[in-house]
C-alpha cells in the first residue's frame, strides 16, 4: 500500500493536495456546524469517497471523520469559554452536533473532561 504512493513525483503530490485535500479541509472548516460526511465531500470534488479517504489519510494523517471531530471539539472549547451563557445544547449545535449526549461523549473522549467541567476549569 505505502510503496506505490512513494513512486509519485513531488509535483504530483502537490497537485493532489491542492486539487483534493486542501479544498476538502476548507469545506470542512467553513461548514463545521453543518452535517458533514466523506461521501458528500468526495462528490463535491468529483472523486470517490475511498480515494478521498486515502488521500486524506496520506496528507493529514487521520481520517476525514477524525479530522472533523477534532476541529469541532476545538471549536467547542473556544465557544465554551467565549460564550459562557450559551447552553451545552447551543454549543453542540454550533459545532455540528445534533445530539448533546453524543457531543458530551466525544468531548470527554478527546479532552478527558466534560464540557461542564471544562468551563469550571476556566472559572466559567
Amino acid at each position: 500500500n505505502g510503496g506505490s504512493w512513494s513512486l509519485f513525483p513531488l509535483r504530483h503530490w502537490c497537485i493532489l493536495y491542492l486539487q483534493y485535500v486542501r479544498p476538502a479541509m476548507q469545506e470542512i472548516e467553513s461548514h463545521l456546524s453543518d452535517p458533514l460526511n466523506v461521501d458528500d465531500l468526495a462528490e463535491q470534488l468529483h472523486i470517490t469517497p475511498q480515494y478521498l479517504t486515502r488521500l486524506f489519510q496520506r496528507f493529514v494523517g487521520s481520517s476525514v471523520r477524525s479530522y472533523i471531530s477534532v476541529l469541532r471539539i476545538s471549536r467547542a472549547k473556544e465557544l465554551l469559554i467565549s460564550r459562557p451563557y450559551t447552553t451545552l445544547d447551543g454549543i453542540a449545535a454550533l459545532c455540528g452536533y445534533r445530539d448533546v449526549s453524543y457531543f458530551i461523549s466525544v468531548f470527554r473522549q478527546q479532552t478527558g473532561t466534560t464540557p461542564k467541567q471544562f468551563r469550571k476549569l476556566y472559572g466559567i
